[in-house]
Parts: structure tokens; sequence; C-alpha cells
């Protein structure tokens, strides 16, 4: 047991959890929730814009699958536009490690400190510790635990998440981040010892991998972007050194 009282798992095998998620599918922010949710979500957008969900039960539940179906249609169409986002080369180095790796890592610093109530420094060298993330030295006897590569994902995942807020809002923020808890609590469990649900397993970890498309296409957005605005300061740049005042007749 540690100081705060909570149990010490055994080390995680990250890129083992990492190999595991990687093999479910990636569904669309369209596809997002089940039936009943997406007509929870339909009634409260409604009432958000103030629309009185009152008459015949038919004619609300019309309105209800309207709004469902617009909604949906929104969404496909970005979907559409995040599919051909991640396709696009775009200049610059990208990021050694993945959106789902560093949130992984955030989650469990994150949830450390806050559930914990380990100080910064403590949460960071426990999750490297459970994680097994170490320093890169030529000889393993050697190796230490890396703080820096938890703060380092942690740094990665706090802009991604700033990225995320701009173009999408704060809504699949609290989702991402309960997925994260969701599926690192399935698989400490798992060996533990624990019996595990697969069903509820599979449906956090799909979220959670859809998610992380999410966020690795909002930070490759915001590389376009970054790398247009250079190449656009360039051009002017050229322009005007390659303007020439003009001649005087006098």
């Amino acid at each position: 047991m540690s100081a705060a009282g909570m149990p010490t798992p055994r080390t995680i095998d990250l890129d083992l959890l990492l190999k595991r998620l990687g093999g479910f599918p990636i569904i669309g922010l369209a596809h997002a929730g089940s039936a009943e949710k997406q007509a929870r979500w339909a009634r409260d957008d409604l009432k958000a814009r103030n629309i009185l969900l009152r008459g015949h039960r038919s004619a609300i539940d019309a309105l209800v699958a309207f709004e469902i179906a617009h909604k949906k249609s929104q969404l496909q169409m970005y979907d559409e536009f995040v599919d051909n986002l991640l396709l696009c080369r775009t200049d610059g180095r990208p990021n050694k490690h993945s959106a789902l790796r560093d949130l992984l890592i955030f989650t469990q610093q994150f949830f450390l400190q806050s559930v914990g109530r380990l100080e910064i420094r403590d949460a960071r060298k426990r999750t490297a510790q459970m994680l097994g993330l170490t320093c890169d030295t030529k000889f393993v006897r050697t190796r230490r635990l890396s703080i820096d590569q938890v703060k380092w994902a942690e740094e990665r995942t706090i802009a991604r998440f700033r990225l995320l807020e701009r173009w999408r809002g704060d809504q699949l923020l609290s989702s991402a981040w309960l997925k994260a808890v969701y599926v690192l609590g399935f698989y400490i469990a798992e060996m533990n010892g624990a019996p595990l649900d697969p069903e509820a397993f599979c449906t956090d970890a799909t979220c959670l991998v859809s998610v992380c498309r999410t966020l690795e296409a909002v930070e490759r957005l915001d590389r376009i972007e970054k790398s247009a605005a250079r190449k656009a300061g360039k051009r002017m740049m050229g322009q005007r050194g390659n303007a020439r005042p003009e001649l005087s007749v006098n």
C-alpha cells in the first residue's frame, strides 16, 4: 500500500495495451452512442434551444427523430473531413508518440494526483513506475524512472485538448478522460485477476480509440494551418524583397 492508501498494481505493459487497443474498430462521431443516448442528446439539444417538448407524443417523437437525423448528417460531414484530414501530408516533424499513448499516461498521472492525493512529482514518478517508463540508456541495469516522459505526455495531451476544444467545444473532453479511466481500470483489474466485462471494455475502448483519432486529426489540422501561415509569410517577404522603387524621370 502507498502512503495515499492506494494499492500498487503490477507494472502495466503499455506497449501490449496499445497493441490490444489498436485492434478495436474506429467509429465516427455520427455513429457514437446507442439509440437511447442519441434520443436523450437530441432532447437535451432541443431544450437548450428553448424548444418546449409539449403536445402529442407522436409529434414530439417526430421532432426528436428529425433532430437526430439532422445532427447525424452534420457529424457524418465532420467524420469525412477527419478522414480526409488524416490522409493529408503535412510539413514538419509529427509527434513521435500517438495521442492514445499520451492520453493513457496523462490519465494515470491525473488520477493518482486527484484521487490518490499525490503531489505532482510523486504522481509522475508513480505513473512512470506503473507504466514502465524509463530513461533511454544503453544498459538496462542503469535505466531509471522517466518523470520527463510523463510530463511531456501531459503537455502534448493538454495541447491536443485545447485544439479539440477550439474545433469541437468541450463535449468530447470529459468523454475522453472517463473512457481512458475505465479502460485503464479494466486492464488493471484484469491483471490482478478480477473478472473482466468484455462488452463494457469493448464499448469504452472503441470510444477511446475513436476520440484519440479526433485528437490526432485536430493536431494535424493545426500543423497544416501553421505551415500554410509560414508559407504565406515567406511569400509576402519575398514580394517585398523583389519590389523595386519607381525611377524618377525628373
